[in-house]
């Protein structure tokens, strides 16, 4: 059985779990109230099928913001891939590095279901205005925004040049970028640790 089946059938059980279990009537009530973004790494598009699941009226369940695949730079999010395992990271990200790639690639993920677009840039290379711009204008054609992982850095102004709705991260964001965002209205969903977190993840503090 495929990853994202399995995925879709953990997600499927765990809703249904719920509501078996003394939660169906706050999920019954508080459904149409509920957001839930799901923008990365759920493994070729799992998250689709419970949004047509939840769409159809076989579960009940929230919104749901989806991006699909992240779209990046070669290599995505990886570090250090044996070339043998090259492209292992294909059930999460896509791999775009022209405008024309990324315009495909956000068709390509509204096609299967997403209706917000993510971008990585910063992690193997980063993108320049003209990609962000790229993205920015192919899924305004559908009514959707792009949110990006960033950290700061020329990468980050590209970003917010670029129209972006959203940064995700930004951690190294200087209060000149932080100007710029308020200026353009970009919203920055911020992920501070604590300590324990970052020494955690990263083995660093």
């Amino acid at each position: 059985m495929k990853k994202s089946n399995v995925i879709v059938l953990i997600l499927a059980f765990q809703i249904a779990f719920a509501q078996k279990n003394n939660y169906s009537e706050l999920i019954a009530k508080s459904a149409d109230k509920i957001q839930q973004k799901e923008i990365g790494n759920d493994a070729n598009y799992a998250t689709a099928d419970i949004i047509k699941a939840i769409k159809e009226g076989w579960i009940k369940g929230p919104t749901i913001v989806y991006a699909g695949k992240i779209i990046a730079p070669y290599g995505g999010q990886s570090h250090g891939v044996n070339i043998e395992k090259e492209k292992i990271w294909e059930l999460e990200l896509m791999d775009e590095d022209t405008p024309d790639e990324i315009k495909k690639a956000v068709r390509k993920n509204i096609y299967y279901g997403a209706n917000v677009i993510k971008l990585v840039s910063g992690d193997n290379g980063y993108y320049n205005v003209e990609d962000i711009k790229a993205a920015v204008d192919e899924a305004k054609k559908f009514g959707y925004k792009v949110s990006v992982h960033v950290f700061g850095g020329e990468a980050a102004r590209n970003v917010i040049i670029g129209g972006a709705a959203s940064i995700e991260h930004g951690d190294d964001l200087d209060d000149e970028l932080l100007r710029l965002m308020k200026e353009k209205g970009i919203f920055l969903v911020g992920t501070d640790f604590s300590f324990d977190n970052n020494y955690a993840y990263y083995g660093t503090p």
